[in-house]
């Protein structure tokens, strides 16, 4: 009965596709439906993997000074989306979030469907006041600085190894000799190398992106330099390890970030520190 009822839902989809044709429409399906709605230069992206939510995102479509295309997520408030695509939408991490029934989802897709077309106007008008960019690309605000929550995660130990190449002919020999590194012919690997870090998460990264992301912090030289003589250890234990996590884990802050690309936003790449402190090893030391 429940493929009985995909077959059936899919076929209605299609059938309001039919509908609607004079919509710009792109449909894909793999193992979710992806359904794009192209209102120039914004697309309304719907995605359904036969739960009871339909997922809709919004994209800004720019060309930018090289001609690149690039799509930019945007985020009009809930209500105002709400009045003119679907009653009761919910904004949750960056997706607005509809309610639906198995049963019956193809129907909410063309409800969806005929108020954009009906809303157009308005619409169009909520989103080009929603976008953060201008046509170009650039962000309509330009910040020195970017401050997000964050929350500690935990201190644990990684490894890699060393690793050097492009050695010259006439020095491979003091390599090959090396009871430290393995390898030859100008590429070799040395041992493996273990340091701590300081995992935290950062909760609202950038401008676009309200997805939490992971950041990471060698944290090796504090552990060694300042908290093992403080606690009067030698070296690291386990336990001791772990007495530390339980005092840090979840703990909550608040990180700042100064890394901006060509276009204003936040960069991908940016680092982040503890607002207060000069530094991740002073904010540490404050609670350690």
């Amino acid at each position: 009965m429940e493929e009985d009822n995909k077959l059936i839902q899919e076929k209605n989809l299609l059938d309001v596709f039919e509908k609607y044709s004079d919509l710009q429409i792109k449909y894909e399906k793999e193992d979710k439906h992806y359904i794009d709605v192209k209102i120039e230069p914004y697309v309304i992206c719907l995605e359904y993997n036969w739960k009871q939510e339909i997922w809709m995102s919004i994209l800004h479509t720019i060309f930018d000074k090289n001609d690149e295309e690039r799509d930019y997520p945007i985020f009009p408030n809930a209500e105002d989306i709400g009045r003119l695509i679907y009653g009761n939408i919910k904004f949750v991490r960056g997706k607005y979030v509809i309610n639906c029934s198995v049963d019956s989802w193809s129907q909410d897709v063309e409800t969806i469907l005929s108020n954009i077309k009906k809303n157009r106007p308005t619409l169009y008008h909520v989103l080009e006041n929603s976008t953060l960019r201008f046509p170009g690309g650039m962000m309509k605000i330009k910040r020195k600085n970017w401050k997000s929550p964050a929350r500690l995660i935990d201190i644990h130990q990684e490894s890699e190894k060393g690793f050097v190449q492009g050695i010259k002919k006439d020095e491979q020999s003091l390599y090959d000799n090396s009871p430290y590194l393995f390898g030859s012919n100008g590429t070799y690997v040395g041992p493996e190398e273990k340091y701590y870090v300081l995992k935290f998460k950062v909760l609202r990264p950038r401008q676009e992106l309200f997805q939490p992301i992971n950041g990471y912090i060698n944290v090796e030289k504090l552990i060694r330099e300042y908290y093992l003589p403080k606690m009067q250890r030698e070296r690291m234990s386990s336990k001791l390890l772990e007495e530390i996590n339980q005092r840090i884990t979840n703990l909550k802050l608040d990180v700042v970030t100064r890394d901006f690309d060509k276009y204003g936003a936040v960069s991908i790449n940016a680092t982040y520190k503890p607002i207060g402190f000069d530094s991740w090893d002073d904010y540490l030391k404050s609670i350690l």
